[in-house]
């Protein structure tokens, strides 16, 4: 499925990391259709480390995995890989 491919999962994230900081960093490799920061449950605040971006197309996906992976983002590197579970994102 196209759509799956698109999902992104992207972890190691600095845990004040916003899902707008998460779309801005993502936008230069394609259309972001969502981004998601995951929260702790009881914190609503506190961010787990880690969200899900999906992207428009399938290509956009895997050039942001090439260029984006190890990238930086609020001085951490973080983490790009196709979301293996594109329907976790808790909404």
């Amino acid at each position: 499925c196209p759509k799956a491919r698109a999902s992104l999962y992207v972890g190691n994230l600095a845990y004040e990391v916003t899902w707008k900081e998460l779309k801005d960093h993502f936008r230069v490799c394609g259309d972001v259709e969502r981004a998601d920061v995951q929260y702790l449950n009881d914190e609503p605040t506190k961010s787990k480390g880690w969200g899900t971006v999906k992207m428009a197309r399938a290509r956009d996906a895997q050039n942001a995995i090439e260029r984006l992976n190890g990238s930086m983002l609020m001085e951490r590197a973080i983490q790009v890989r196709v979301d293996n579970k594109p329907n976790n994102g808790g909404y």
